[in-house]
């Protein structure tokens, strides 16, 4: 078999996974549908990848990395990690790999990738505190902080699960991106009263 042949085989490998992540969650897909989906024999599939695990390692990888180095660039440039457009540069990132994202979001329970998804969430919650901090509020009631954070990681899903073309995505980067930083300021006014 040529190396084309190879990285085509492990190609449709992987998008047949994403497909059964995506309708069926990690805990209930099925290797042999991948196998039959992406036209391969179990054997073709266990060539590249040791088990189940391994494949959705394959698919995350990329995204995470990706993640991480965005992160640290916006806590780099900002300080904070609240730059002036970094929900937009966020949204950009997540939906430009939104397979991935979904299947990281909504698809992985069961999986070490829950914990990851809760180190995100928590990572939401230190930066609006952060935010608090910054605006003069000293002091937060815990339930807000989270509730503002699950209110951003649901608004993440929604957008990913929507259709969008580019310009389409960036004028509701900007927007949200608008909406969140400008209720955020209101929302430190109120609290100084």
């Amino acid at each position: 078999m040529s190396d084309e042949k190879i990285s085509e085989t492990k190609i449709n490998i992987i998008n047949a996974a994403k497909r059964e992540f995506l309708e069926k969650g990690y805990k209930d897909a099925s290797l042999r549908h991948i196998c039959k989906n992406a036209g391969v024999t179990t054997g073709a599939l266990y060539f590249f990848f040791k088990n189940k695990e391994e494949l959705l390692d394959t698919i995350l990888g990329p995204l995470i990395e990706g993640y991480k180095k965005l992160v640290r660039s916006l806590f780099t440039k900002g300080g904070s990690g609240e730059s002036q457009n970094g929900d937009s540069m966020m949204i950009e990132y997540l939906y430009e790999n939104r397979e991935a994202a979904i299947i990281l979001i909504d698809c992985c329970r069961g999986t070490k990738y829950e914990t990851l998804l809760g180190t995100i969430y928590s990572g939401m919650k230190h930066g609006f505190e952060s935010m608090f901090m910054a605006g003069g509020i000293k002091k937060v009631d815990g339930n807000l902080v989270e509730t503002l954070a699950s209110m951003k990681l649901k608004g993440y899903l929604n957008i990913l699960k929507s259709d969008y073309d580019s310009g389409e995505l960036k004028k509701v980067a900007e927007a949200l991106n608008a909406y969140w930083d400008t209720g955020f300021f209101s929302l430190v006014n109120v609290l100084k009263k």
